[in-house]
C-alpha cells in the first residue's frame, strides 16, 4: 500500500512539472537579438542547418557563428517574403530575398523550459 501510495505522488510530481510553461518567447527572441553573449548561451551545438553559396559550404560553429541581430520586425516586406510560425515549444523564422537568391531560415526550440537556437540554414545563391 505504501509503494502505491509513493508511486501515485510521484506521478503528481511529474505531471505538474510536465506543466511548467517555458519562458515567455517574445522577451528572449528580442535578448537573442540584442546580446551577443546571450545569443552564444543559447545555442545548441552542433546546430542544424549550414552556410551555403556558390563555393562553399560552412557548418555552424561555436567559432564561426555570425551574430544574428535583425528581428523579423526589422525586414523589409517588400523586398523579402517573411513567414514566421509559432507554436508553444518552436518557432520557424523564414526570410527569403524576393529577386536576389538569399534565403535565411532559424529555428527555435523549447529545451528545458528555456529556448534556443536548434537550427540555422544560411543561403546565398
Amino acid at each position: 500500500m505504501k509503494s502505491i501510495l509513493i508511486f501515485a505522488m510521484f506521478l503528481v510530481l511529474l505531471s505538474s512539472c510536465n506543466s511548467i510553461e517555458p519562458e515567455d518567447f517574445d522577451d528572449f527572441y528580442e535578448r537573442f537579438h540584442q546580446d551577443s553573449l546571450f545569443q552564444q548561451s543559447r545555442l545548441k551545438f552542433p546546430i542544424q542547418g549550414s552556410y551555403k553559396d556558390f563555393d562553399t559550404t560552412m557548418e555552424w560553429t561555436s567559432s564561426n557563428w555570425g551574430f544574428i541581430r535583425n528581428t523579423v520586425s526589422e525586414i523589409d516586406s517588400t523586398e523579402y517574403d517573411i513567414i514566421f510560425k509559432k507554436s508553444k515549444r518552436k518557432v520557424i523564422e523564414q526570410i527569403n530575398c524576393k529577386d536576389c537568391g538569399l534565403t535565411f531560415e532559424i529555428r527555435f526550440e523549447v529545451i528545458d523550459q528555456k529556448w534556443y537556437l536548434t537550427m540555422r540554414q544560411d543561403n546565398n545563391f
